[in-house]
């Protein structure tokens, strides 16, 4: 029996290749991203995402989704914030709890959110 490998991020640069490479191998392939042509799905939708991965149950996630637009994510903070980190701890934890892989691949750029006012204390992301 095959393997089941999803590409979230498969309309991407990245996700395409990936796509590309897991079909000529020995894995089923799942694709998907909110501008896909297999699946569309927005990842910040907790409820779907769930509901897609119990419905695929893929051995391995590869997540190469992101918000990379610098300017968008230094105006639209939160936007940022739920595409680039509250949607990979949902993937995330749902690997956890089914004992199934994650493999996450990020950005070089990191977001802060300008300060008021001085606060104690380092908290780099509010």
């Amino acid at each position: 029996m095959k393997k089941k490998i999803l590409v979230v991020g498969d309309s991407g640069m990245l996700g395409s290749v990936l796509i590309s490479y897991f079909e000529l191998s020995n894995f089923e392939v799942f694709g998907c991203s909110r501008n896909s042509k297999k699946k569309k799905l927005d990842i910040t939708d907790h409820k779907k995402t769930i509901n897609f991965l119990n419905k695929i149950k893929p051995e391995v996630i590869i997540n190469c989704c992101a918000e990379v637009n610098i300017e968008l994510c230094e105006k639209e903070i939160n936007h940022a914030l739920k595409v680039n980190a509250l949607a990979v701890q949902n993937i995330s934890t749902w690997c956890s709890i089914n004992k199934k892989k994650l493999v996450q691949i990020s950005t070089d750029q990191f977001f802060l959110k300008k300060k008021k006012k001085k606060k104690k204390g380092k908290n780099f992301f509010f």
